[in-house]
């Protein structure tokens, strides 16, 4: 049985834990700040789809972790792990974006500050959230560290659905630790060659423009899954955070989250972030689309995109629409004016 969306029950269908930064686009037509970083991202996007689901981080006592902490309420997260320190200091990431292209930076362009990482929380940590939500339907991480191990043992246990997008490997025991815990686990081949780590878990490795492979669980043949194009690229950041939510929605919204995965199955729930990783480069901002189009819509075009790439037969004959709606943006001919008061400065007051 899936797990309920927002509704009377307020038990979390997902816990994520991992980077959680700010997001500040630097751009001289416009510019907005939001919740980002992996893990925000890919909890935020489905807290918009509907879920409950409740992060877990150690962030700063400052401005930076009070604007996320917003955005999460407002999307009817569960923000009691979302824990503030003064010894820490809430990342701010700077993106900037050149023919489509995104670059991103921890220093601010105003002040040229760098943010510290989060702090590493506690065993203690670990075991409060664990007697809060002994068995959410998913829990999704991408920091190895001795916290998110913990996390991983314990909810894998209870039959919790694992994922793991790490960010690059690591050569210590944590990192192995958690690939060995986890359900699935899914990386970018430009920042990982390869795992070289066996286990019982399914393997994605995303390939840009040319869409993304698969190994299944005890298998060593791959599988290849092209793209959706795209018609235009404005952005391609946050794609892949698009991709795993999408997958993640396919998966609660279908079935027991404990059941192992067919075939079929990985391919109609990848097939489904694919289809919402190609609407999300239309915009420029990693969760842009969020903001411009209302979850119901945008789902029912993504199930459209994604039959079509996979089947002609059955499709429907004519695309459904979706709105734009003005996004959160602030025009100004002034990006020095309109930035000082993002600047790391500011954020951290």
């Amino acid at each position: 049985m899936s797990p309920i969306r927002h509704s009377q029950d307020k038990s979390p269908a997902v816990v994520g834990a991992g980077f959680f930064a700010l997001d500040v686009l630097v751009d001289t037509q416009r510019s907005y700040q939001a919740l980002g970083g992996s893990a925000g991202n890919v909890l935020a996007i489905l807290g918009y789809f509907g879920w409950n689901t409740m992060p877990v981080a150690q962030l700063g006592r400052d401005s930076a972790a009070e604007l996320i902490r917003t955005e999460f309420v407002a999307l009817g997260a569960e923000i009691s792990f979302l824990r503030c320190s003064s010894d820490v200091r809430t990342p701010v990431v700077y993106q900037q974006i050149r023919e489509g292209r995104p670059s991103y930076s921890l220093s601010c362009p105003i002040c040229g500050h760098r943010g510290s990482p989060h702090g590493h929380s506690s065993g203690v940590l670990a075991q409060e959230v664990v007697a809060h939500s002994p068995s959410p339907a998913v829990f999704f991480f991408d920091r190895a560290n001795a916290l998110n191990a913990t996390l991983a043992e314990q909810f894998r246990s209870h039959g919790t659905m694992v994922v793991f997008e790490p960010s690059r490997a690591g050569d210590d025991s944590f990192f192995k630790r958690c690939v060995e815990l986890s359900s699935v686990v899914k990386y970018a081949s430009d920042r990982i060659d390869s795992l070289d780590i066996d286990g019982d878990f399914l393997e994605v490795r995303t390939l840009g423009a040319d869409g993304l492979s698969y190994r299944m669980p005890d298998s060593t043949q791959w599988v290849e899954m092209p793209a959706i194009p795209a018609p235009f690229v404005a952005d391609s950041s946050g794609s892949g955070d698009w991709c795993t939510a999408g997958a993640i929605h396919w998966i609660l919204d279908r079935k027991a989250s404990h059941q192992p995965l067919s075939h079929a199955e990985v391919q109609a729930a990848f097939r489904f972030g694919q289809a919402l990783a190609s609407l999300n480069c239309r915009h420029q901002g990693a969760r842009t689309l969020a903001h411009n189009v209302s979850s119901e819509h945008l789902l029912g075009f993504a199930n459209w995109l994604s039959s079509c790439g996979t089947s002609g037969a059955g499709a429907p004959q004519a695309a459904p629409t979706y709105t734009l709606e003005p996004c959160l943006e602030e025009s100004s001919s002034n990006w020095e004016a309109r930035f000082a008061r993002l600047c790391c400065q500011q954020l951290s007051s």
